[in-house]
């Protein structure tokens, strides 16, 4: 029989980052390993869709923690064994790796009885920008981290983070990749018009032409997409612009 996996993550419907990941996952496990197992979601910030092969659920939180998974996991698996892969930040993961820190007793009792790492292996597939200092993560991430059954990073750059940070653990790298249906080159003029297009919002208060932005057609165009949190490096992100501008027009958009 499959094992169950469910993914714990922004919805695969969801327009962010790991949302993309998730559905693109999702749909290859279906795809290509239906045989090992048998995958699902648990996510926020996105519809069920009927188009998806897999089964899929929305997230009922509060500050990041999910309530319903007792539920969601009966549903799913029938309270048998089976695998919970997050592809969550760290920072956001304490009351799974910790049970005794979980502030919801009906909830702790679901991750005690089961006794996770036991019957549910805990996975996790965590993004990372930047690191602390001496090239490791705090000691509170350390004790997430350590709370997991498997950890796996997203390069080797991240993977030499973690094991620099926990030297135990047996830590592995899976590149989630890039749809190149969906990202590549563009031809210059077209790239720009269509940028201009989506950014014409009413709280844009840059210079703007005929209700398009006016981006310099000399400019060298620097795009920075992040959330303000603490797994993105925003100051190696200006600095980098800073090191660009010393030879060439820069246009940048945060």
């Amino acid at each position: 029989m499959p094992t169950p996996l469910l993914i714990l993550s922004d919805a695969p419907t969801a327009g962010s980052g790991l949302g993309r990941i998730t559905r693109d996952l999702a749909t290859r496990i279906h795809a290509n390993l239906s045989d090992v197992f048998r995958v699902g979601t648990l996510g926020c910030f996105g519809p069920y869709s009927r188009s998806l092969p897999f089964a899929q659920y929305g997230i009922e939180m509060d500050d990041w923690i999910v309530g319903n998974l007792p539920e969601v996991w009966k549903d799913f698996a029938d309270d048998g064994p089976g695998i919970i892969l997050t592809i969550w930040d760290m920072s956001r993961l304490q009351w799974f790796a910790r049970p005794e820190m979980c502030e919801i007793p009906r909830l702790q009792h679901f991750l005690d009885a089961h006794k996770v790492n036991e019957r549910i292996e805990k996975w996790g597939y965590f993004p990372l920008d930047a690191t602390g200092p001496n090239s490791k993560l705090t000691a509170s991430l350390k004790w997430i981290m350590e709370g997991y059954n498997r950890v796996l990073a997203y390069s080797s750059w991240a993977q030499a983070i973690f094991k620099r940070t926990c030297p135990t653990l047996d830590i592995d790298w899976r590149p989630h990749g890039v749809d190149t249906s969906v990202f590549y080159p563009r031809p210059r003029f077209q790239a720009r018009h269509s940028f201009g297009n989506r950014l014409k919002t009413r709280w844009f208060k840059g210079p703007k032409k005929g209700g398009i932005m006016n981006i310099p057609d000399d400019a060298f165009v620097v795009g920075i997409v992040a959330t303000n949190q603490e797994r993105k490096d925003w100051g190696l992100g200006i600095r980098t612009v800073v090191e660009l501008k010393k030879d060439r027009r820069v246009f940048l958009w945060c």
